[in-house]
């Protein structure tokens, strides 16, 4: 779960390498654009409804800053009863191979067109269109300014984003779901403008996040901050060359799942 740096994970490949592994767990993406702990809090009795095994956030500055415009939150309702269809959650039984030759299709082309958007039935909350498939040259990342700035984090202790994460995180622990929590990944111009203060402040977030809840924190923030993989500064392109993102939130689920 979270923002739209989680929804640009391809949830399909995910799926299939937890298949190949040999677990036959169903994925479900449940970010959407805009998503803060303010936001998500208000669904925690209905992801908790779906006796999830392991739930993966992903968290990056954005979720924590104050003055975030507004935007539409999901159904849940309609997530519960018709985004996910019947045969996604009663198809246990899959072939590896079929997930294989489907890989492309499933993953790359269409599967719900909304206009100019598609969606997939395993991140019912997030759409898609081809502008969110575009690799962007470095020189247009250079002269982009983040939509998300300026920042404006306030220290932990104070910070309304941070007291209503840990209380989520301390009710799905509680309810005996583990849970576990990555920096998303930023591109190299974004980590550059971030000033030193802001940048001090959200490490220490995330330390009072680790101490409150003794979840672990997995850092992807940096990991492919110049690779040529980027939609924008905050966005890794929905895209068959960026997959390395993909491929290392399945080896976190993976390991998580094993311990």
């Amino acid at each position: 779960i979270g923002s739209s740096h989680v929804g640009q994970l391809n949830t399909t490949y995910i799926a299939y390498k937890l298949k190949t592994h040999g677990d036959n767990y169903e994925v479900l993406n449940l970010a959407y654009n805009g998503d803060t702990p303010t936001r998500r809090i208000k669904f925690g009795d209905e992801i908790l409804s779906l006796k999830p095994k392991l739930i993966i956030w992903g968290i990056s500055y954005r979720d924590f800053k104050t003055n975030i415009n507004e935007n539409p939150l999901p159904d849940p309702k309609y997530f519960l009863h018709e985004s996910i269809s019947e045969k996604f959650h009663n198809d246990i039984t899959v072939n590896p191979k079929l997930i294989t030759l489907n890989f492309i299709r499933d993953s790359f082309n269409i599967s719900k067109i909304v206009k100019d958007r598609f969606q997939f039935s395993n991140t019912p909350f997030f759409q898609y269109n081809d502008h969110q498939r575009n690799i962007v040259d470095d020189k247009l990342l250079r002269n982009e300014y983040p939509a998300d700035m300026p920042l404006n984090l306030e220290e932990p202790t104070k910070n309304l984003e941070v007291k209503t994460l840990v209380s989520l995180l301390h009710k799905f622990q509680q309810n005996d779901v583990k849970v576990i929590l990555y920096l998303t990944p930023l591109q190299r111009h974004y980590l550059e403008i971030i000033p030193e203060k802001q940048n001090l402040t959200f490490y220490s977030t995330v330390s009072y996040i680790e101490n409150q809840t003794n979840i672990p924190i997995y850092n992807l923030q940096e990991k492919y901050s110049d690779a040529h993989i980027w939609l924008n500064t905050s966005h890794v392109a929905f895209n068959e060359k960026s997959l390395i993102y993909s491929e290392d939130v399945s080896k976190i689920i993976l390991d998580e799942l094993d311990s």
